[in-house]
């Protein structure tokens, strides 16, 4: 081992562990710019930059119905809220009309009105007998 570089003889080593070194990609230079016609569109390359209008278009239209449904959806929740309102009043509504109708029909209070209607109790009450019908066939 020369006392300038210790590690120079570990790196052969490791090396050798290792195996063969992976070929890398040649640095691109400025040679590679001589000679070319920039007039002409690429003929290798990334196919994204091409799809990427689609692209944006597809994610605006995806964007878009999202948007809708969720303006469908306050438009639902906003008229079931409404409904429920309604349903409320009219459940109360129903209430109030059922007292009344039992005020109206209170026995005590229709034999008051009933004088002032020309109504008098019967003189005689007739019973009739609950059954079948008889049968008048011939």
């Amino acid at each position: 081992m020369s006392a300038a570089h210790p590690l120079r003889a570990w790196r052969g080593r490791v090396a050798d562990w290792l195996g063969p070194p992976r070929s890398r990609r040649p640095a691109r230079g400025r040679a590679d710019l001589v000679g070319r016609d920039f007039a002409q569109p690429r003929t290798r390359g990334r196919a994204w930059p091409a799809a990427l209008p689609v692209l944006l278009a597809g994610v605006l239209l995806a964007a878009l119905a999202l948007a809708a449904l969720r303006v469908d959806l306050i438009r639902v929740r906003y008229g079931l809220g409404q409904a429920m309102q309604a349903e409320k009043e009219l459940l109360e509504q129903e209430r109030a009309l059922r007292a009344q109708v039992g005020s109206l029909r209170d026995p005590i209070r229709l034999a008051r009105l009933a004088p002032r209607h020309g109504l008098a109790r019967p003189a005689r009450v007739l019973e009739l007998p609950v059954g079948p019908a008889p049968d008048r066939r011939p």
